[in-house]
């Protein structure tokens, strides 16, 4: 089955979310973005690498504790993201 990204009326691309973890209750996939989607490509690039470097400053330091508390630029980059209006719609869904 297809899912569509959309941001706000935008379809950002697709995934076909072929992989599956039951236990987790999470499916993942290879995405396909549109055109569109190199608008916002960005700010999700900047927050995974700043989230994966803060989690391995951390790391180094020993200082897990911190973890649950991101910084304010990655804090800003969320308000960004939540700010896009994201939904995923299936393609195709019988019935």
């Amino acid at each position: 089955m297809k899912f569509n990204l959309f941001s706000g009326e935008e379809c950002l691309g697709y995934s076909m979310l072929e992989g599956d973890d039951a236990s987790m209750g999470i499916r993942s996939g290879a995405f396909y973005p549109t055109e569109r989607y190199q608008n916002v490509e960005p700010i999700f690039r900047e927050l995974s690498k700043l989230l994966f470097d803060e989690w391995q400053e951390r790391r180094d330091t020993g200082n897990y504790d911190t973890l649950e508390n991101p910084s304010r630029r990655a804090k800003e980059l969320w308000a960004q993201i939540d700010g896009l209006n994201l939904r995923i719609e299936t393609v195709g869904m019988p019935g």
